[in-house]
């Protein structure tokens, strides 16, 4: 039986619902720890975000013996640099932490992204445990997440991804950490089966006649797709104070995606990035040197399209505006070239080159796509391999790159990997194809602008076809 670890959380929010701090307290069953030993860490930056500020007082720990005193040290984790807390000498029975953390000051600050960041909010706030809630030794826990309601207004609720208010569940630090916990005067919608819900803060919600009718079928549309009915999962929308905004960030069983007055919720924007975040949920591979994050971003983006399309959610032409702004950011990105590897170590560096793995993902999935079906006869499909590789991870396999080769070598041949090596190392572009997305689109080049890339010559630019007569 896994030990237990309870979390309290008591966010103080004024009478407006301004959200000022929160005191985290947690309790960690005999952990036994030994002297030098971690009890808690937490990224210093993660992806250009920084922890949040501490209180005053900092970490405090106990046991049974009374308080520890305790040291700092710095260790690397997944590339970024993590604050670690050790003790000073051996635990005796449970051990108990609390320390109060404020939201981001975010002077100087003109964008987020990823949304891993906690910051004020009108009406409350939108909290990620990456950069907030201190993680406790590697392990699985028996994990009870209770909230104070003490210092907030009466009517003031908490949510999370994993539902209202309390909650408990088996899982890993890494588990409450990447997740994301909403507290204030919020606003919802939830499908007919209360397993779909959006969440936000600000009573000016744009668009929110479409955030109300699309997202919720999206939601189910996209469950179904990868045979995961049963799933919950919740959306949450934040207004941010940002130059540049329209973002979302992917957590297991949910998402964040942030606006602001300079760059509104537009639904028929907004949509393809809801379907995208949600998408991660499923199609993981191992990723230790960024070998396979055109195929995290890749499906993401081929099914945030093809998904809402297929279902109805949205039409071919706004499909094709999807499209056309992905052709841009992929046919006319300086770093086409570059290899995954080096796109992966310098991602966060340049959005354009961030960018690289979404493009070459899509379409290179559109062109195997099209060979499948050809080579079977319409037989098969791209789906087909993208189920397979899902239901090995749901069989507790770790998908690697073999597992792609594997597949791609026995379904088109032996020169599907070599063509896939050089796709992924830059040194083959992939040649844009009327076949790929069902064949109901065409393109042609031309001059292609907006307000993010500014003005494009020779863009790749998508429509739907014309009926035949």
């Amino acid at each position: 039986m896994a030990s237990y670890l309870k979390i309290v959380l008591t966010p103080c929010l004024d009478e407006e619902y301004n959200f000022k701090f929160c005191d985290v307290q947690m309790e960690l069953e005999k952990p036994d720890l030994k002297k030098g030993d971690g009890i808690a860490s937490i990224w210093k930056m993660i992806a250009g975000v920084p922890r949040s500020p501490l209180g005053e007082t900092g970490l405090q720990v106990e046991d049974e013996s009374g308080k520890f005193s305790l040291t700092e040290k710095t260790e690397k984790d997944f590339g970024f640099d993590k604050d670690v807390w050790c003790v000073d000498r051996p635990s005796v029975g449970n051990v108990k932490l609390c320390y109060r953390f404020y939201p981001r000051n975010l002077e100087g600050v003109y964008r987020c992204h990823p949304i891993f960041d906690v910051i004020q909010e009108k009406n409350g706030a939108l909290i990620c445990g990456v950069t907030s809630l201190l993680m406790v030794p590697q392990g699985e826990y028996h994990i009870f997440v209770k909230w104070d309601h003490s210092h907030m207004p009466e009517n003031a609720r908490t949510a999370s991804i994993k539902g209202v208010e309390d909650f408990d569940f088996v899982g890993t630090p890494m588990d409450y950490a990447f997740s994301l916990y909403l507290v204030g005067d919020y606003q919802y919608v939830k499908d007919t089966t209360g397993k779909y819900k959006v969440y936000w803060l600000d009573r000016n919600l744009p668009d929110s006649e479409k955030v109300s009718k699309q997202i919720p079928p999206l939601m189910k549309e996209i469950c179904r797709f990868f045979h995961d009915e049963d799933l919950t999962y919740s959306i949450f929308l934040r207004k941010e104070p940002f130059e540049i905004s329209n973002s979302g960030t992917a957590f297991p069983g949910g998402f964040a995606y942030g606006y602001s007055d300079t760059m509104p919720l537009d639904m028929n924007k907004a949509l393809n990035t809801f379907a995208h975040e949600m998408i991660h949920n499923w199609p993981q591979m191992e990723n230790l040197r960024g070998e396979s994050t055109w195929y995290a971003e890749g499906t993401a983006e081929f099914y945030s399209v093809m998904i809402p399309l297929r279902s109805g959610i949205v039409n071919a032409d706004q499909a094709a505006e999807w499209l056309t702004q992905k052709s841009v950011n992929y046919y006319n990105n300086p770093y086409q070239t570059m290899g995954n590897e080096e796109v992966y170590e310098k991602a966060w560096e340049n959005g354009q080159i961030q960018r690289v793995s979404y493009g070459r993902g899509l379409f290179y999935l559109a062109e195997v796509d099209v060979c499948l079906r050809k080579r079977s006869n319409g037989n098969k499909t791209l789906d087909h391999l993208i189920w397979e590789l899902e239901q090995r991870r749901r069989d507790k396999k770790v998908i690697r790159i073999s597992d792609w080769e594997e597949l791609l070598e026995r379904e088109l041949g032996e020169e599907s990997v070599r063509v896939f090596h050089e796709i992924m190392n830059g040194k083959r572009e992939i040649p844009v194809n009327e076949e790929w997305f069902d064949g109901i689109f065409t393109y042609s080049r031309g001059i292609y602008q907006d307000c993010k890339v500014g003005k494009i010559e020779n863009a790749v630019i998508w429509k739907k076809k014309e009926a035949e007569k």
